[in-house]
């Protein structure tokens, strides 16, 4: 954030409940169009990647000049 967004607020809210984990990032800053990745910025792959690789869901809201807000959920599979 403090790199890319220009942001002067973060919140970041993280909630469990009941075999379910959501982190919330949201900030003030620049924002992007998540569906243009300029070459050779791979963070927002990176994180794709490892949401995937744990099973979370994983939300990108963002648009110029109003800020981004991430969201990871991970919920606990039944055995």
């Amino acid at each position: 954030i403090a790199k890319h967004a220009g942001a002067s607020q973060v919140g970041i809210h993280l909630q469990y409940e009941a075999g379910a984990i959501e982190l919330r990032i949201r900030d003030d800053g620049r924002g992007f169009d998540p569906e243009q990745t300029p070459p050779g910025h791979y963070g927002l792959s990176m994180m794709r990647e490892r949401a995937a690789g744990i099973g979370a869901a994983l939300s990108i809201t963002s648009r110029p000049g109003h800020g981004t807000e991430i969201i990871i959920r991970w919920a606990e599979v039944p055995a």
